[in-house]
C-alpha cells in the first residue's frame, strides 16, 4: 500500500505576547511557533494516521507532539496544555482528513482560556 505523507510548515508570530515574553521565566512559550504536520493511511481501511510537532521557535523546544488515528471526514481535536510563569497555555489542534489527498488542521494557541492566536489550513499531496 503506498503511503503519502506531507509536510507544511509555519511560523505563527504572536506580537502581543513577544514584549511580556522576556520578562518571565524561559519555560514560558514564546508566542513564536513551528508546525510541523503529516498524514499518512493507517492500519485499517478507511483510517488516517495524523501527527504534528509544535515547537517554541525562540528555544526549539517541543511543546506538543500529538498522534492520532482518525476516519476520512471526522475531525478529531488534540490538546497540550500546561501550565508556566502564572498563566496557563493550550495549544490545541484539530485534523479532518477530507480525502486520501487532503488534511485539513487548525492550530489555536490560547492563554488563561482567552484565544490568542488561530491559523487554519489544507494540505494536499
Amino acid at each position: 500500500m503506498k503511503q503519502g505523507i506531507a509536510t507544511a510548515t509555519f511560523a505563527l508570530s504572536l506580537a502581543a505576547l513577544a514584549a511580556a515574553a522576556l520578562a518571565e521565566p524561559p519555560a514560558r512559550p514564546s508566542g513564536q511557533f513551528g508546525l510541523e504536520v503529516a498524514f499518512a493511511k493507517g492500519a485499517d481501511a478507511g483510517t488516517y494516521v495524523c501527527t504534528a510537532t509544535i515547537t517554541d521557535l525562540q528555544d526549539d523546544r517541543v511543546l506538543s507532539a500529538p498522534k492520532v488515528t482518525v476516519r476520512a471526514g471526522e475531525p478529531a481535536t488534540t490538546h497540550g496544555g500546561f501550565a508556566a510563569g502564572g498563566a496557563t497555555y493550550d495549544l490545541a489542534l484539530r485534523f479532518t482528513v477530507k480525502s486520501e489527498r487532503d488534511l485539513a488542521y487548525r492550530f489555536e494557541y490560547s492563554r488563561n482560556g482567552k484565544l490568542v492566536s488561530a491559523q487554519s489550513a489544507t494540505v494536499r499531496l
